[in-house]
């Protein structure tokens, strides 16, 4: 009897032991806690270590070169999981607790990889959306696909890198250095051959609008010539309709390294899944 009674106990110690290895703490990459931030800035933060020690030095010598010039901060960060946390809120919340980029130019960039999720995102401050838009960052992400599908995850993040330095450069309106002055003169020549559809409406807007004009001004010519070969009793009400067309065109017409910059994420980019 007293036998069945601790085995009663020790089947109850048992599950219990086991239900707090359950419920026990999750890994430093989970949903409920942020990675802490660098005691220094760091331009790759590499916890789910897919980042080559060539591909990650080659970063970091393009990200100090941004900064240096445009004070834009661009920082990788890759965790093995972010559990069932969502990839957006999370990089918006990591982004504003670092304080990517610059405090006023607000030129920060975020790119976060979730390695066993297979998901990305890249989170744009206020200061580059005009030119990091969220059309241009699924681009890039969607280059990064093939690479991250072979495994080859260390040439994407690098490529990728090159490409929002490019714009970032472009942003500011200084020239990049040789290991990004390629990759900007590439995304240059594809937006040429591509013109945006935004484009073709304006120039479409702008010749019905140069037709209206130019029918108005014909109409205001032949009013003028009419009225010159007009007869004196018809003249009066010529001068009239010469005088109400004049003004309906008129008004037609018209080295150590501290930490970030304290930037703020403005929310806009891209997320997606590989």
């Amino acid at each position: 009897m007293n036998c069945a009674k601790q085995l009663r106990t020790l089947f109850a110690l048992l599950l219990t032991i086991a239900a707090i290895l359950a419920c026990g703490s999750p890994p430093a990459d989970a949903a409920g806690e942020m990675l802490p931030k660098p005691a220094q800035r760091e331009y790759v933060v590499d916890t789910a270590g897919i980042v080559s020690a060539k591909n990650r030095a080659q970063i970091e010598k393009i990200g100090e070169d941004l900064r240096e010039k445009t004070k834009a901060e661009i920082v990788v960060v890759t965790v093995r999981t972010l559990d069932d946390a969502d990839i957006e809120s999370y990089a918006n919340k990591l982004f504003r607790s670092w304080g990517i980029g610059d405090k006023q130019k607000e030129n920060g960039v975020l790119l976060l990889i979730a390695k066993d999720d297979r998901k990305f995102r890249i989170e744009v401050g206020y200061g580059l959306e005009g030119e990091i838009t969220d059309g241009r960052a699924g681009e890039i992400l969607d280059k990064m696909k093939p690479y991250f599908r072979d495994e080859k995850y260390s040439e994407g993040v690098l490529n990728a890198y090159q490409k929002l330095a490019a714009y970032a450069y472009r942003a500011a309106g200084v020239a990049p250095g040789a290991d990004v002055s390629e990759t900007l003169e590439e995304a240059s020549a594809n937006e040429e051959e591509k013109p945006s559809i935004l484009m073709n409406v304006l120039i479409f807007f702008l010749a019905i609008v140069g037709m209206i004009v130019l029918a108005v001004i014909l109409n205001w010519l032949l009013g003028i010539l009419n009225q010159a070969l007009g007869s004196d009793s018809g003249g009066s009400s010529r001068r009239d309709r010469d005088f109400s067309n004049d003004r309906n065109s008129s008004s037609d017409g018209g080295s150590s390294r501290g930490g970030y910059g304290g930037g703020s994420s403005g929310g806009g980019g891209s997320s997606d899944s590989w």
